[in-house]
């Protein structure tokens, strides 16, 4: 294909010459216009072989990465035999983390280096960095989308590279930036598989100020029939629903306003109290309270302690925090 189309660009660019050759020249007039109406006439035909041959290139690319990640190691087993007492866990809520390394391909660097801290059950803690720091990164670490290469993560006790990936991943509740949400009504997008009474999906509804909602309110495909703010909302409703003793904001507050950042924050502090916080911010305010703030840089733990602590270090958060006052 992109042989032909060099040939093309070769004859079309040939042609304008014989014809600027052919008019100094006073070659037949008549065969200098049929060779000009031939040229205009193949100009459409140029240009929608561009436009396939680069629908092609981009086509071929993402089969390649296909086949790439399509040679990657399948995920662990969704569950383990002998986990019994899985069903109670987590109780608490504490997360370590013990010189975990992780990368996402074998010929790229590290994008966690060693990275240790530990987290004490019902803490709140914010997470902030620049972008490629890693902060995704330890998400990703914490649900097992990617395998560390070294280390481990412990919660409550148990080495989360142990269990089996459904079980870990539903024991962890998660409010992401972009609510996945599908057809269907309130309470179905809430409890797809009928696992909750219906009294206790009223309560959830109630407790995320969704009462104007209603568990039989219609919600289209993604959501578009709702409010950024009522969409995170439902997320706030799911965990509450769940009620998961460990829960990660990722940059859950992103996509609303301040005044709707500020109720989900209330409520989750009201309703889900006792549980551990992992929030990775969008919004500065929305970890100044935490009890502890992890500042990563280049895939390590740069900073780790209570806003007050690291503003008086006057260190990189100090500077995120002066940057961020400045721009206010």
């Amino acid at each position: 294909m992109q042989r032909a189309i060099q040939e093309l660009i070769v004859l079309t660019l040939v042609g304008i010459m014989i014809l600027k050759a052919g008019q100094d020249a006073g070659t037949d007039a008549a065969a200098v216009q049929l060779y000009h109406e031939a040229l205009v006439e193949a100009l459409p035909f140029l240009s929608n072989l561009f436009y396939f041959g680069n629908e092609l290139n981009n086509h071929l690319k993402a089969l390649q990465e296909f086949c790439d990640k399509a040679n990657l190691a399948s995920e662990g087993p969704k569950h383990v035999q002998g986990l019994s007492e899985i069903d109670n866990w987590p109780q608490h809520g504490s997360i370590q983390f013990s010189d975990c390394c992780l990368r996402y391909n074998s010929d790229e660097g590290l994008a966690l280096n060693g990275v240790s801290f530990q987290i004490n059950p019902g803490e709140h803690i914010g997470i902030v960095g620049r972008t490629g720091s890693g902060k995704s990164s330890l998400i990703n670490a914490l649900f097992r989308i990617v395998e560390l290469e070294s280390g481990s993560i412990i919660i409550d006790g148990v080495d989360v590279s142990q269990i089996g990936l459904h079980d870990l991943r539903k024991h962890i509740g998660a409010v992401p930036q972009t609510v996945a949400l599908f057809e269907g009504t309130l309470r179905k997008n809430l409890d797809p598989f009928d696992k909750h009474k219906e009294v206790d999906i009223v309560a959830a509804i109630r407790n995320a100020r969704l009462e104007d909602l209603g568990p039989d309110k219609w919600i289209k495909n993604c959501g578009i029939n709702l409010s950024a703010g009522q969409q995170q909302l439902i997320s706030i409703c799911r965990v509450i629903l769940r009620r998961r003793k460990i829960v990660v904001f990722d940059e859950a507050t992103a996509s609303i306003d301040a005044e709707t950042a500020r109720l989900v924050k209330s409520i989750v502090n009201d309703k889900l109290k006792g549980s551990t916080f992992l929030t990775i911010a969008h919004r500065l305010e929305d970890i100044m309270d935490s009890d502890k703030i992890l500042v990563m840089d280049e895939g390590r733990v740069a900073e780790f302690g209570t806003p007050e602590e690291l503003i008086a270090k006057e260190g990189i958060f100090h500077k995120i925090k002066l940057a961020n006052d400045n721009s206010t």
